[in-house]
């Protein structure tokens, strides 16, 4: 059958045989996505980390990436977990709503990354959706929990500067906003002087 030659190909990285699968029968993809129960060849291909083939597929069929295998994995979360970068770009430009995706255990590749201390998937993830650092994993932790429970030290650090930077620039925002205030808004007219000449005193 063509979908096991389609798996084949993914096992070994064979991006010839792919293309040549895809010209015999361009449908193939989808045929994939509704009959396979576990995992489809984009798991297969980034479990076997051939970065070559998870990109061709990617950029063919970017459906194929939010496909969950039999235990709520993506592809995404097993890049994530793996700290498979390159791959992990490929995929969330295909599809980055699945960087909030949740496996079985309620966690997003981002937790997974946290826990595996794979910095550079971090970044990346963060970079894509940074909604993905505000959720939690089924028994509430969050990600900062997670690399402290995990004694990942790097992407603690690397957490700490975002929320500095975070504050940073929340405290910087108010504090611009409340001086343009007392520039632009003039305050009451002050009472006449003795000479019946009134004075009006702006902020400034």
């Amino acid at each position: 059958m063509a979908e096991n030659k389609l798996y084949d190909a993914a096992v070994k990285g064979d991006i010839r045989s792919l293309l040549d699968l895809l010209k015999e029968d361009p449908l193939i993809f989808d045929r994939v996505s509704f009959t396979c129960s576990n995992k489809t060849p984009l798991h297969i291909a980034t479990i076997c980390q051939h970065t070559a083939f998870v990109q061709e597929i990617a950029q063919r069929n970017p459906l194929l990436a939010a496909e969950l295998d039999s235990h709520q994995s993506s592809s995404l979360h097993i890049a994530s977990a793996k700290g498979y970068a390159e791959i992990v770009k490929a995929t969330v430009s295909a599809s980055p709503d699945m960087c909030l995706a949740r496996d079985f255990h309620g966690r997003n590749p981002l937790h997974l990354a946290a826990i595996n201390g794979q910095v550079m998937v971090f970044n990346e993830l963060i970079k894509t959706s940074s909604l993905a650092v505000q959720e939690k994993a089924d028994r509430g932790q969050t990600v900062l929990h997670l690399c402290v429970k995990h004694k990942q030290l790097q992407c603690r650090l690397f957490m700490w500067s975002l929320v500095v930077i975070m504050w940073s620039t929340v405290t910087s925002t108010v504090i611009t906003y409340a001086l343009s205030i007392a520039v632009v808004r003039p305050q009451k007219d002050r009472k006449p002087t003795r000479d019946g000449v009134r004075n009006t005193v702006y902020c400034g």
